[in-house]
């Protein structure tokens, strides 16, 4: 039963795509005349790609998540932060603690907690 149902459903196509009153060779779907070897070898070489692109979408995936430094803690934030904003103002503690939206002696005072020097 599934050979006439597909057969059927051939036809169909074939009758929707065709542009005169006879079905020809261009109207098939183009597996119907595509040598079985020729599918194989094009269905392997499609799933050789597949595999491919779903390894390099990991790698990619593992690769952007060893670049995100996840902190553990806020502490962790805050040395981060004030480190990134010290090197922003090229180690200036008047531009980092703007950068930050701190007095100097807060930066200050958390640069020393932090054993930042």
């Amino acid at each position: 039963m599934g050979n006439v149902r597909e057969i059927r459903n051939i036809i169909e196509y074939a009758a929707n795509v065709c542009q005169s009153s006879r079905i020809s060779p261009e109207d098939l779907p183009t597996y119907i005349l595509t040598p079985k070897e020729k599918q194989i070898e094009t269905e392997s070489v499609l799933h050789e790609t597949q595999k491919q692109i779903e390894t390099e979408q990991r790698i990619i995936a593992t690769n952007e998540i060893k670049d995100q430094i996840i902190p553990q803690s806020f502490s962790d934030i805050e040395k981060k932060l004030i480190i990134e904003s010290l090197l922003k103002s090229g180690g200036s503690k008047s531009k980092a603690s703007e950068l930050l939206g701190w007095g100097r002696t807060t930066l200050w005072r958390k640069m020393k907690k932090y054993k930042i020097e």
